[in-house]
């Protein structure tokens, strides 16, 4: 049977030509440039194959065993070395080489540097045969309660003569059997693929909510006996894109993240089980449900954590402003890329691979790697972190051929996100045709700023919600979850030398942001609500319901000439702002209806959603079928869109004409004034709020969409009509001056009928 002894614990440390030391492995430290670790173990028997396995350095090592060199170690990765050939009983020799800030692949400006064998050492003891490596696939049919599983097993064979015997796996959920299979195999000298394709009918799935994990036993027999077993967890469950979305078990999952780095106060890169543990549960209560692994593979225990918690991650290989066009760079990418993939393929938590993180355009690395990671692992999406210019985005990534976008959406305002003015809507509209996520966001820009956080809550609430073809967005992940050292700038992102983005400080203490984004993901949860306040005013008038009846503005609002002149006028406001304010709003909702009314106190209206009708240079005259005897006309609106009296125009000055054409070829014009009938649609003025009010109309609803900006009133006047004649229709024209307001807006007409 295989056999793992641990060979963490003290080690002899030195730097070249200083004197030896001991050092804790696993550990990491400040950087001293090329350091030399060394160790004796002893052995009391050489039966199979023996290999040294070190989970992770930082950040390039070469490893010496009893005075043959092995080979070359890359940063963050497992790599196993046969000593076999090397090892002799009693004692035996190890040593390694381990360079930290000189080091070709690794080291960045992004954060503060640490060398050491930071992760566990092994040395693991396997006997003639052994299962070398699984890898676990499924794919769901019959509403995901099927699935068609395929389980490769690859076994090593050390020997030059073959390994006869069976090969199998057992599949159990909380010790009890479900799935078995064994065959009888000849393992050739190296290695041999062993395939089992089976079905399972109504698998429990891991998801976020219920984590369901099966052990998978994998064994080899001979002669009937176990001489090698394998055990790892694994689940049944399917993330995938679909169009702009993201699918997890075919159900519409937006990702709620946090970008964690492997860091923890003075300690570096190693961690504690009990830290990880901390981590995870902490992001877990606080709604998190995927973790970006910044920006490199984290240790194996961490994704034991999230496989148990129900926390999706992805993972990276290490690259920050790298130049790909560097064939060192990148072959040691891919080949870290290679080792992450096979380590973790099988976890349920890991739903992506990334790429890279913010490295300029150039190459084809992405590709090529992209590649590796469908050959090994031909079911997870492939992407990269990103912060390059929209259009350049959309090329490279689709040549690329990865499968979503990523972008990050720094900046004050969510119209100011980038070094242009850009909006959060602009680059969700322009990244459109497979899923966005903003793998990163917010930092020191909004960080504790109360008022932006709302800003941002809801727009990527909003964001989160759409569906196409409106502009949305398929996941998050703010930057950080928790501070981290980093000593080359200072404010406002760093204090100290401690970049202080983090939901948590270095030592997991909870900050104050870290309630915020738990608002921020349970707004990502909930159905999303529209934050207009629409108040609605008693008419002063008395009507009686049995003779009151809505005209439907349906035909109007449809017209595609109505719907020019809105967006016209939407665009252009002629509202008062400072310039250096307006920078800051650059869409207007306008005063349209957060949804459809259909009574204003005992009044009966038919108020559609949306847009009211505008009468405007683009649109100045329209009928409307009455076709009744009609006692009176209730018109709803009666305002000038966005500002009109008092603060524009005239008293007294025509800005409508209602034209009442009767069936028998007679009309009535009904001439309407500023400050007479209209008054101003907008109540503010600059930084003041302002009570437009008109001489014969009256306030029959207020909308509220942002305070600051857009906050409206819509009024109601009552026409008396001759009662003895049919109503045929009514004929709104437009008769403003140039300089009078100029739009006028309807949203409603009742009529009193007399008959």
């Amino acid at each position: 049977m295989r056999k793992s002894i641990s060979l963490n614990g003290l080690w002899d440390w030195y730097v070249q030509g200083g004197e030896k030391q001991s050092i804790c492995v696993p550990s990491s430290y400040l950087c001293v440039g090329d350091s030399y670790y060394e160790k004796e173990i002893v052995l009391d028997s050489l039966d199979g194959k023996l290999m040294l396995r070190f989970e992770g350095i930082h950040y390039e090592g070469y490893l010496w065993f009893n005075g043959h060199e092995c080979g070359e170690i890359f940063p963050y990765s497992r790599f196993e070395f046969d000593i076999t050939a090397h090892a002799k009983i009693g004692k035996n020799h190890i040593k390694v080489l381990v360079k930290d800030i000189t080091a070709e692949f690794g080291p960045t400006s992004g954060w503060e540097n640490y060398g050491g064998i930071s992760r566990d050492v092994f040395l693991d003891m396997y006997p003639d045969a052994y299962i070398a490596d699984t890898q676990w696939i499924t794919q769901f049919s019959n509403g995901y309660k099927t699935a068609d599983c395929t389980l490769n097993l690859f076994i090593e064979q050390p020997k030059a003569t073959a390994f006869e015997g069976e090969v199998g796996f057992r599949l159990t959920y909380g010790g009890r059997p479900y799935l078995d299979g064994v065959v009888a195999i000849s393992a050739k000298p190296g290695e041999t693929k062993q395939e089992f394709t089976f079905t399972a009918d109504s698998p429990l799935l891991w998801d976020c909510d219920m984590p369901n994990l099966y052990t998978l036993i994998t064994f080899l027999c001979k002669n009937g006996e176990i001489i090698d077993e394998r055990k790892e967890a694994v689940g049944f469950r399917e993330f995938k894109a679909e169009g702009s979305r993201f699918l997890l078990n075919g159900v519409d999952t937006p990702l709620k993240g946090v970008c964690r780095h492997e860091m923890w106060g003075e300690q570096g890169f190693t961690m504690t089980k009990e830290q990880i543990e901390q981590d995870f549960k902490l992001m877990k209560l606080m709604g998190t449900n995927y973790v970006r692994l910044v920006h490199y593979p984290h240790c194996a225990y961490t994704m034991d954590v999230c496989d148990r918690l129900g926390i999706m991650v992805s993972e990276e290989p290490g690259l920050w402003w790298s130049d790909f066009r560097s064939g060192r760079i990148a072959e040691k990418a891919i080949d870290i890329m290679k080792r992450t993939v096979k380590r973790d393929r099988n976890r349920p938590s890991v739903i992506f691979w990334l790429l890279f993180n913010e490295c300029l355009f150039a190459g084809n690395y992405p590709y090529e790697a992209r590649m590796v990671c469908r050959e090994l692992d031909p079911t997870r999406l492939v992407s990269a972190a990103n912060c390059m210019p929209l259009a350049d985005t959309k090329a490279y990534f689709k040549e690329q051929e990865l499968d979503f976008y990523t972008y990050h959406a720094y900046g004050h305002q969510t119209t100011l996100i980038s070094d242009k003015p850009l909006s959060i809507d602009e680059v969700c509209t322009a990244l459109d045709d497979m899923p966005l996520v903003f793998t990163e966001w917010g930092g020191w820009y909004i960080h504790n700023n109360e008022n932006l956080i709302a800003q941002f809550r809801e727009a990527i609430a909003r964001l989160s919600h759409n569906r196409t073809p409106h502009p949305n967005l398929a996941g998050i992940a703010w930057w950080q979850w928790n501070d981290i050292y980093e000593f080359n700038r200072g404010l406002p992102a760093c204090i100290d030398g401690i970049l202080s983005d983090g939901l948590v400080d270095i030592h997991r203490n909870v900050k104050p942001m870290y309630q915020d984004m738990a608002g921020i993901f349970r707004a990502m949860d909930e159905p999303y609500v529209c934050k207009c306040e629409l108040e609605l005013l008693e008419p002063n008038h008395t009507f009686s319901n049995e003779k009151m009846q809505p005209l439907c503005l349906g035909e109007l609002l449809n017209d595609s000439n109505q719907k020019k002149a809105w967006e016209y006028a939407v665009a252009n406001p002629n509202r008062s702002r400072r310039a250096d304010h307006n920078k800051y709003k650059k869409a207007n909702v306008g005063p349209v209806m957060p949804y459809p009314l259909g009574s204003i106190g005992k009044l009966p209206v038919d108020i559609k959603a949306g847009r009211p009708v505008i009468f405007c240079k683009q649109y100045p005259v329209a009928e409307l079928l009455v076709d009744a005897y009609v006692s009176s006309l209730n018109v709803i609106g009666q305002v000038t869109y966005c500002e009109g009296y008092p603060v524009v125009g005239k008293f007294g000055t025509s800005v409508m004409s209602y034209e009442l054409l009767y069936e028998d070829g007679t009309s009535e014009t009904l001439d309407l004034k500023n400050g007479v009938d209209f008054s101003s649609s907008s109540l503010l003025v600059d930084a003041t709020r302002i009570n437009p009010v008109a001489v014969k109309s009256g306030r029959i609803m207020k909308i509220v969409w942002e305070h600051n900006w857009e906050a409206y009133q819509v009024c109601l006047e009552t026409f008396a009509v001759n009662s003895s004649k049919k109503l045929k229709a009514v004929r709104f024209q437009r008769t403003a001056p140039d300089d009078a307001p100029d739009k006028s807006l309807l949203y409603g007409v009742t009529i009193e009928r007399a008959r």
